[in-house]
């Protein structure tokens, strides 16, 4: 058929054409052919989106909804309110089926993108300075025996899998985002601290130099933040802990329905033959005994743990990609320390334009842009000589560093973080000890966790093994076995409460 015969052809025969393409690229190329394919392509965008979409981005819903989050507890902070506590998200109503993607979507739906695929390719190359102990998997043959997934496997069902982690970790950080933002709020307006906060917690959160704090916070700083509804309380049992119930449950009952509803054939298969991977596990654990999911089978609870895992894996590459524009210190990230060396990961990777995110953990608005294949987040310094940031051409309040705050809570309190001489999980990871607890009866094991300055590096062993894509709980390190996940505890030690 020629091209003028294709162009002759009815609205609805073009909509079909442009909605069999590859690639959204595809779609525009063939839209500024003639006037006749960019009319149909304006009219009927919502309709051709949903079919080309999710053929070039991988987890093109969950990608969508992220954004679509971000989009408006990003709007609700730039109008100088406090964004809405995460049970007033519904986070269903911003799914593709319910509200079809549009054109406008689009530009951060691609931002998330090229950030997934760094994330992937720094998880596939072994990158961000951690030392995999000569494994160096990047999609060859397997030599070490641990189950890597091929290049075949990898693109099949893998990547889908990774990809659709990592922007549920984009979606946790704006769902959550209000609540951690509320105790630094005064009237509504985030990052106004508000005038009952104690003398000694408004120093803390304004001395801007986090490497040499110049004040100790007491117990009644970390009374009044409790007050505020902050989840300090990170009780083993997430069931009988009222603050995480309130700050993570809706959330974590859609990440669990949303990741059930994408198990796949291949996952079931997994589940059913390959679970345990290592014949080697059984002779030093005993099988994993955990709670079945709600209405599911055990093949589906086992696929739907790691997904939960993977997810974990996603959080904690992204978390170590970012770096502050020049290199500054804030939000648990230093670009100068000496195991961390961020710059020049990927020097060829693309450039990107700057989108906004919150990340999990930091519940902040900040700027990302990949520079020489590092993902640089602005505002993410915190200068003492100025007094507001400029984030998407506006102006904000200086933010507050969350994650310093949490960090002085975990390590300054003197309270409980501690199972029989073991560190605890940090507080940037209760949303995940929340998951494993309430929906798997599961907890990270104790001494798994190991004390660092810094939450970068509680999870290096797990990102230097591949093996959470065929495997979810233990891990190879150099010559043994060790657990990384075990039953509940029975004991309530994951607390803050203060010793007496």
């Amino acid at each position: 058929m020629t091209d003028n015969h294709i162009l002759s052809l009815a609205p609805e025969l073009l909509c079909q054409v442009l909605a069999s393409c590859e690639s959204i690229q595809q779609v525009i190329s063939l839209s500024i052919i003639c006037k006749s394919f960019y009319s149909v392509w304006i009219t009927n965008s919502s309709a051709i989106l949903p079919s080309v979409a999710p053929r070039c981005i991988p987890g093109f819903d969950e990608a969508l909804i992220a954004s679509r989050v971000t989009s408006l507890v990003k709007n609700v902070i730039l109008d100088g309110k406090t964004p809405p506590r995460s049970d007033d998200i519904d986070i269903a109503s911003f799914l593709p089926d319910v509200s079809r993607p549009t054109v406008s979507d689009m530009p951060y739906v691609m931002h998330l993108h090229k950030l997934a695929n760094l994330v992937e390719k720094a998880y596939l190359d072994g990158s961000v300075g951690f030392d995999r102990y000569d494994i160096n998997w990047g999609m060859e043959k397997d030599k070490s025996g641990r189950g890597l997934p091929s290049r075949e496997e990898w693109n099949q069902n893998l990547k889908q899998s990774f990809h659709r982690a990592i922007f549920r970790v984009f979606l946790a950080g704006p769902v959550i985002a209000g609540w951690y933002l509320e105790p630094f709020s005064t009237n509504g307006t985030p990052n106004i601290l508000p005038p009952d906060m104690p003398l000694r917690l408004r120093m803390f959160v304004q001395d801007l130099d986090p490497e040499e704090p110049e004040v100790e916070l007491k117990d009644e700083d970390f009374a009044y933040l409790e007050r505020k509804s902050i989840a300090f309380d990170q009780t083993i049992n997430a069931r009988l802990s009222a603050p995480q119930g309130e700050i993570f449950g809706s959330l974590s009952s859609w990440l669990i329905s949303s990741i059930r509803e994408h198990v796949t054939p291949q996952d079931m298969v997994w589940a059913q033959e390959k679970w345990p991977t290592w014949p080697e596990n059984l002779e030093l654990f005993p099988r994993l005994s955990f709670l079945e999911l709600a209405g599911a089978t055990l093949e589906e609870t086992r696929a739907a743990l790691r997904e939960v895992m993977r997810m974990v894996v996603a959080y904690e590459y992204l978390a170590n990609m970012i770096s502050n524009f020049h290199d500054g210190l804030g939000h648990g990230r230093d670009g100068n320390e000496e195991d961390f060396e961020p710059l020049n990961i990927f020097p060829n990777w693309p450039q990107s334009s700057t989108t906004t995110a919150i990340i999990l953990g930091v519940y902040q608005l900040e700027d990302l842009r990949i520079v020489d294949g590092v993902i640089v987040a602005s505002p993410g310094i915190l200068e003492p000589s100025t007094s507001a940031e400029i984030l998407g051409g506006e102006h904000v309040p200086l933010p507050v560093d969350i994650n310093r705050v949490l960090d002085a809570i975990y390590r300054e309190s003197g309270r409980v973080n501690c199972i029989n001489g073991a560190l605890t999980p940090p507080p940037n990871l209760q949303l995940f000890t929340y998951i494993l607890d309430r929906y798997f009866g599961l907890q990270f094991s104790e001494g798994y966790m190991f004390e660092t300055r810094k939450y970068n590096s509680y999870f290096d062993n797990l990102l230097d093994n591949a093996t959470v894509f065929n495997n979810c709980y233990s891990l190879r390190h150099p010559g043994r076995w060790v657990e990384l996940l075990r039953p509940r505890s029975e004991s309530r030690v994951y607390s803050y409460r203060l010793i007496s």
